[in-house]
């Protein structure tokens, strides 16, 4: 099982959102998080992390230098940010909101992380979270996420709000970006709750184009 998932039948059956938030709090960041980061190399500006849950990306990217807004529709997010209080303000912003309904802004940020969240809506609508996100990002940023493949447990269960896409599908999906990175995570494991369940996960970095070179990363780690 991915630790990093913070996907749980709890989260997405019963809004169990409290024991969701504790059980996934001290999980590991998400690879894609941390390769996204890797590849700004020492380029720290302003990130947006969407469906923050128990903040522990946000958390991430704070320490690695990033001024963090942090958006999620469930208002108990804000327990976990007492990590920052005694952090100098507006380093970190929390935003209790839908992001599908919130106004990312144009050329604002440099990374924007989306981890376990986008399959939690309609395809139709995974699509304008993408083209936000793309318009959202400055040239030469960053997008990491990830999608659930056609080979999850939960396909068996869909509801019309969540989606599935095959790796040809998650490609075309972000083909306005260059893709640096992009893999599959395909094995039996575990939900946040101890269920068992298989786990198809397509995780993928992309960077916005930057014809100009605005912006130096670590091209060592490109491939």
């Amino acid at each position: 099982m991915p630790r990093y998932s913070r996907t749980s039948s709890s989260k997405r059956k019963t809004s169990n959102v409290k024991q969701y938030l504790e059980k996934t709090k001290y999980y590991p960041v998400s690879p894609a998080t941390s390769y996204a980061v890797m590849y700004l190399n020492n380029y720290k500006r302003r990130a947006l992390d969407l469906g923050c849950g128990a903040l522990r990306d946000s958390k991430y990217f704070f320490n690695c230098g990033f001024t963090v807004d942090a958006i999620d529709k469930q208002p108990q997010v804000k327990k976990y940010t007492e990590f920052f209080k005694y952090r100098p303000k507006g380093l970190f912003n929390i935003i209790v909101a839908d992001y599908n309904k919130y106004n990312f802004g144009k050329n604002k940020y440099i990374l924007i992380n989306a981890q376990n969240t986008l399959s939690f809506n309609r395809e139709v609508d995974v699509s304008k979270i993408i083209e936000k996100i793309y318009n959202a990002l400055k040239k030469g940023g960053y997008f990491s996420g990830n999608l659930f493949g056609p080979k999850d447990t939960w396909v068996k269960e869909r509801d019309e709000k969540m989606s599935f896409y095959t790796l040809k599908k998650v490609k075309k999906l972000i083909s306005k970006f260059k893709i640096r990175k992009i893999w599959e995570y395909d094995e039996d494991g575990e939900t946040a709750n101890g269920e068992k369940k298989h786990w198809h996960i397509i995780n993928f970095v992309a960077q916005k184009s930057s014809k100009n070179n605005q912006i130096r990363t670590n091209n060592a780690l490109i491939g």
